[in-house]
């Protein structure tokens, strides 16, 4: 069952019972903007950061990650999940603080901070692809400049805003963006190699798109791009759609009287060809939304009147600007009852339409709360009431739009930021087609189609019938209605011809009716068919219609020729369907911002852009679930879209086939993805997505019934839905159907104890989603590979269970140890006794030993036919270490700092990535200019064994060049580590060696584990250390090509073993492989050393700084050094003082050096010029820059805020004040590059000097 996405399951618990003052203990996590930090930032006595990052060291091999691949990362999301009782946390991996953006982990805890399930997208091998990536990006100014080149958009930035955090900029949008225009440094991986980029977001003018570039950052390359607008175009083609994609709690209060009230149509009516209209009353969740639904800012009483409240504003957007138009206004009262009469143009019956769009809008959120779609899980809401997660995202519900017809959309950028929900009129092919018909003369006559205007009375059935007179003014392009006709009389009493473009509808129309004109016909200007034209005046009286530019042609060549006569007419009485009553679409868009908030966390929109990600299958889920009505002759068949595509409610549907449980009617299965022909992505993967969790619906159902009440009933159906969204916290990010399957297996076990394994893995069995399937890459819809089976518990058994197991180690100092199930003849039930009072009930359980001691295991394993019992005695030795004690050394920038730590073993030193620099109870920090976090563990080390020929001395033997690659092939029962080897160089020098997995039998590298560097210092027979790590048992091979070193051709004699640790039982060679040995003979082997956790010494550098401002010869000075109790200041003019901030004044102009020295052991010194000599004011407000990149390497850049308007001279100073290098930035400039060449590493201050005053600013040089 491999997958691209890793994901496992830690521990089988029953969670529905945690205690009060276990749940309040989770308090910390409510909130999305957590105080957690990652391991690049440690806090050493965080409980919950310690046992992540435990758990990750002790796992990183089932994850086929690095060490190095761990150890950096930081936390975007922290909330603890009310329905599961537990607490999710999403990391994203860094490394020199940048953010692999794809780089995302999500951690699933349990009250003891253990971790239950954990599932990752973290890339491998990070540290050696980031060192290839060059150091030196574009400017952020040319990233979007870039951008906008790929996307073909000629409009211009604004100018730098300001800087939201470290490598992220905002932009002013200016003509090319709807939104400012955020620009974010980060690291991205297309899935083999490690790339720089700049992720430019772009709202586009039209908004139809919220484009996120990935610019590479160093070639201005496009390497990707997402759109947070997800657009869904219900067509009549079934097959090709395209898509894109905190604060403080407030008090309670007792809830509102439910008085407001709403003519809509309520679930379960899908649609008004599903059931009628009905008027509720007081319908809020008053746990969702405790002030109603036209509040917002948490205080007793409406706010709003209108459709507008804190968890949606809705309104009509028919001019397609995406700003608030009308919305119905219900009074003090908040009576809602407008009439539902939809035999007319759309326009006419606004108020109902968006009082429905409200309405479905907030009993989503009000459903789906009660699921755990809440605050802190990224809902959608002004006011957050909890103080969970981000606020100030309502959902922004924008009816009747006129951006388009036959669509609908939602935009979901991270949470705090607001998502937008576009909803669109339908001209579908039985709706409004042939609304014109030409009368005269017979070689034009007849019907041609046409599509009416938003705006205006609409085509009624009531015949307009005149001729046709083409609108002519003065003025470029004269056909266009843009101004006042000069043909006015002619147009009087006639239905005017206009052509699109130049001016907004609305003028078009109002023109020709100002002119008499009895209709308007406006021509499309551009290729293409004929929409509804958007717009809004209430004065406007006449019909209007668009026609398609070749259509007007047609009847523009016969005007200019002849009389033209016509009648409009809606002669069939169906008008354009509103998809603001099609309550199905409204929930299927909604359903992208939530798969899109629960998937990688709330701080992540850009988990759903893989091709095997099911987001349109969950949206299609949760309008089927909020939509099922058992009162309906069958309701297990459900098509989707039929009321906007105006099919029957028994139609096909818009999908590849309806959704039933019947594979008559569906028979859609995993091996279909990969169909590109039949099945489009992403639609069409969703569609198979939504079979199988529509199927699982039904069979839950039938198990535990169906419950009517959606919001908080008890039925089977409720049980899914519960399932499906915690599911959607688990699965990682780029999820595949493997990932989402096991995801809700995994939310099985945390809301029901397991209860439903089996009936789960039974009905994705059914569609090729079983126990062997494997769907490869999620990345990829083509290499997946479906399968029917069903795991052990779930099969029957014909024998009894025979009892066997293994454990991942028998020695362990961090009582971790992994437990393999390798009992034989279908065992269905386990319960392991570990020996220390503790047992699981899980197949495979991951055990953490609390005390030292020897432990007896025991294995019971049953099925239908029997149980078998197997203890297998003093297995398990835990040898726990204790943490040392330690003490923080002090010392100035120059010092080598003294730190110290005490324990029972040996102290081992390390930096914040884990390398191991020093062991002893005493390390001396080196010097630094910067206060610096060491970490030291108490270590206990195994002893070392021998393995292999003692020497070459075993047979012929040769020194051996080739490129072939000579590799000894070996088993590991443990993790262990290859300390060092016997070798026989013929030359010294550097070789390269390869730990790979699995044997090598031709010669030729395999996959590899570990590649380390080797420089040889001798020629001939000497040991070298390899400090190779074998991540666990397996099969290995060890060795390199062009080697240089003595290898035998025969004489092996196989195996050669290590007793619990290693055997060698081939070599590589092609032929006689028993017989040849290559290079490493005596390996020095053992089991890694124990090491407790790791504990934070700190060697504080006392940071020496002052400030001054002068004023002509008097000079404040004051002290900003970060300690001190002493302080001794030399003026440079043989003048002193012990106060910590003196004012001093000199008697002559000139240059002085001023020195501080504090506690009397570290100092510093700057210059400082008095008179005409240099400058007489200090203003470090003068300036409003930032310097990118910093820390930086051989150059950097200031970046101002807008152009200067005067000369200033640049100076790099040490922190003793030493001049490095001098620069100038001349006026009109708004930023300079720095060369920093030459340059060694340190932390330096930048002075700014202009003749208004100075400024100074911190440059870190790596």
């Amino acid at each position: 069952m491999k997958n691209s996405n890793f994901s496992v399951k830690v521990k089988n618990v029953l969670l529905s019972a945690f205690a009060l003052s276990l749940i309040t203990s989770f308090a910390a996590g409510q909130s999305s903007q957590s105080s957690l930090k990652g391991i690049n930032n440690w806090e050493s006595e965080n409980p919950t950061i310690k046992s992540i990052q435990k758990y990750l060291e002790s796992h990183n091999n089932d994850f086929n990650l690095k060490l190095s691949d761990i150890k950096q990362w930081e936390v975007t999301d922290d909330y603890f999940s009310l329905k599961g009782k537990v607490r999710h946390v999403y990391l994203r991996q860094t490394i020199d603080g940048l953010t692999v953006v794809n780089g995302i982990a999500n951690i699933t805890l349990n009250n003891r901070d253990s971790v239950l399930y954990f599932s990752s997208n973290f890339i491998s091998n990070v540290e050696d692809r980031y060192t290839a990536i060059s150091k030196k990006p574009i400017h952020p100014k040319k990233a979007i400049k870039y951008a906008a080149q790929h996307l073909q958009l000629k409009g211009k930035r604004g100018k730098k805003i300001n800087t939201l955090e470290l490598n992220q900029y905002r932009f002013k949008k200016g003509s090319l963006s709807r939104e400012d225009v955020d620009v974010t440094y980060r690291l991205w991986s297309n899935g083999e190699e490690l790339r720089a980029v700049w992720i430019v977001s772009i709202h586009v003018l039209s908004g139809d798109h919220w484009w996120q570039l990935f610019i590479d950052a160093q070639t201005g390359e496009e390497l990707n791009r997402i759109d947070w607008v997800k657009s869904c175009s219900f067509s009549s083609d079934h097959k090709n759609h395209d898509h894109a994609n905190t604060a403080s709690p407030v008090l309670m209060p007792t809830p509102p009287p439910g008085t407001d009230q709403y003519n809509v149509f309520a679930f379960p009516v899908e649609s008004p060809n599903h059931g009628s209209s009905s008027l509720q009353v007081g319908p809020f969740n008053p746990n969702a939304s405790p002030f109603g639904w036209h509040d917002e800012d948490g205080i007793t009483g409406a706010e709003f009147t209108i459709t507008r409240g804190n968890n949606v504003f809705a309104y009509e957007d028919t001019n397609d600007d995406d700003l608030p138009g009308f919305s119905p206004d219900g009074g003090a009262s908040l009576d809602f009852n407008f009439p539902i009469n939809l035999n007319q143009n759309p326009s006419a019956y606004q108020a109902s339409a968006i009082t429905n769009l409200f309405y479905i809008n907030n009993r989503i959120h009000d459903i789906l709360y009660e699921y755990g779609f809440d605050e802190q899980s990224g809902n959608f809401q002004i006011t957050n009431y909890t103080g969970g997660g981000l606020g100030q995202d309502h959902v922004l519900a924008e009816a009747q739009d006129g951006g388009g017809t036959n669509n609908a959309n939602f935009s979901t950028p991270p949470d705090g930021s607001t998502p937008r929900m576009q909803m669109y009129l339908w001209t579908n092919s039985s709706g409004v087609s042939n609304l014109l018909t030409v009368n005269s003369p017979s070689g034009i006559a007849g019907s041609y189609s046409a599509a009416e205007a938003t705006f205006g009375p609409g085509v009624s059935a009531t015949p307009v019938t005149a001729d046709l007179v083409l609108w002519i003014d003065g003025t470029a392009p004269t056909n266009d209605g843009c101004e006042t006709a000069i043909n006015g009389a002619a147009i009087s009493g006639k239905i005017a011809v206009i052509y699109r473009g130049s001016c907004n509808f609305v003028t078009k129309v109002a023109n020709a009716q100002a002119a008499g004109a009895v209709a308007a016909i406006i021509i499309n200007n551009a290729a293409g068919a004929a929409f509804a034209m958007g717009g809004a005046d209430p004065t406007i009286t006449i019909p209007s219609i668009m026609i398609s530019n070749i259509d007007g042609a047609t009847l523009v060549n016969e005007i200019m020729n002849s009389t033209v006569n016509a009648t409009i007419v809606n002669g069939s009485g169906n008008f354009q369907k509103d998809g603001d009553f099609d309550n199905g679409i409204i929930s299927h868009e909604y359903g992208h911002g939530v798969s899109t908030r629960l998937t990688g966390g709330p701080s992540n929109s850009d988990c759903l852009y893989n091709s095997e990600q099911m987001g349109e299958g969950w949206s299609d889920f949760i309008g089927l679930m909020l939509t099922t009505d058992l009162s309906v002759a069958n309701p297990v068949y459900r098509p989707i879209g039929t009321y906007a595509t105006s099919e029957s409610i028994n139609g096909i549907g818009i999908r590849n086939a309806p959704y039933d449980t019947s594979f008559v009617v569906n028979n859609y299965t995993y091996a279909d993805v990969s169909d590109v022909g039949n099945i489009s992505e992403p639609h069409g993967i969703g569609f198979v997505w939504c079979t199988m969790l529509w199927d699982l619906n039904w069979a839950f159902i039938d198990q535990y019934g169906f419950d009517s009440n959606i919001e908080t009933g008890n039925g089977g159906n409720n049980l899914v839905l519960q399932l499906v969204i915690e599911a959607m916290k688990l699965q990682p990010c780029s999820p595949g159907f493997v990932d989402g399957r096991d995801a809700i297996l995994q939310a099985d076990q945390i809301l029901n104890g397991g209860a439903n394994q089996c009936l789960i893995w039974k009905t994705f069995a059914k569609r090729g989603l079983g126990y062997s399937a494997d769907q490869g890459s999620s990345s990829s819809r083509s290499d997946q590979t479906e399968a029917f089976d069903l795991p052990p518990i779930c099969q029957l058994a014909n024998n009894p269970p025979i009892a066997d197991f293994a454990a991942s180690t028998f020695i362990t100092c961090s009582g971790e140890v992994q437990f393999e199930d390798l009992s034989t003849d279908t065992p269905q039930e386990w319960l392991w006794n570990f020996g220390d009072g503790n047992t699981s009930t899980q197949q495979d359980p991951f055990h953490t030993y609390t005390s030292s001691g020897i432990y007896s295991v025991t294995l019971e394993v049953t099925n239908t036919e029997g149980s078998d019992v197997l203890t297998m005695t003093n297995l398990i030795e835990v040898a726990l270490l204790t943490s040392p004690s330690v003490t923080d050394g002090f010392g100035c920038p120059a010092d080598s700092i003294q730190l110290s730590a005490s324990g029972t073993n040996v102290m081992q030193w390390m930096d914040s990535t884990g390398n191991i620099l020093s062991t002893g109870n005493i390390f001396y920090a080196p010097p630094s200019n910067s206060t610096t976090s060491y970490y030291v563990a108490n270590t206990e080390g195994f002893s070392v064994s021998n393995v292999g020929p003692v020497n070459a001395n075993i047979g012929a033997a040769a020194y051996h060049n080739s490129t072939f690659v000579g590799a000894i092939n070996f088993t590991a029962d443990t993790k262990l580590i290859i300390y060092s080897a016997w070798v026989d160089a013929e030359s010294p020098g550097i070789r390269q060696i390869t730990l790979s997995s699995g044997y090598n039998a031709t010669g030729t590298f395999g996959s590899p584990i570990e590649v380390i560097d080797v420089d040889i210092p001798f020629s001939g027979p000497g040991r070298i250390d390899l400090g190779i790590t074998v991540p666990g048992p397996g099969q290995y091979s060890l060795g390199l090509n062009n080697a240089g070193l003595t290898r035998n051709s025969a004489g092996a004699n196989y195996p050669y073993t290590a007793p619990g640790l290693m055997t060698i039982e081939s070599s590589s060679a092609t032929t006689n492989a028993l017989a040849y040995y290559y290079y490493f003979y005596d390996l020095e082997i053992g089991e890694p050393n124990c090491a407790s956790d790791t504990i934070e010494v700190t060697a504080f550098v006392e940071q020496v700084n002052y400030s001054w401002i002068i004023t002509n010869q008097d000079v404040a000075f004051t002290n900003i050094s970060s300690f001190g109790t002493s302080w001794v200041w030399d003026f440079g003019d043989v003048s002193s003082s012990n106060l910590e901030n003196p004012n001093h004044t000199y008697v002559q102009d000139g240059i002085y050096t001023v020195t501080l020295t504090v506690d009397g052991n570290c100092s510093i010194s700057y210059n400082i010029v008095i008179g005409n000599v240099g400058n007489n004011e200090l203003n470090p407000n003068n300036f409003q820059l930032s310097v990118f990149p910093n820390p930086a390497e051989n150059e950097t850049n200031l970046l101002f805020n807008t152009q200067i308007n005067e000369d200033i001279a640049i100076k790099l100073f040490s922190l003793e004040g030493k001049l490095l290098r001098e620069y100038s930035a001349s006026k009109g400039s708004d930023e300079i590059t720095l060369s920093l060449n030459g340059i060694s590493p340190q932390m330096c201050y930048l002075n700014l000097n202009s003749i208004k005053g100075e400024q100074q600013m911190k440059l870190i040089i790596k």
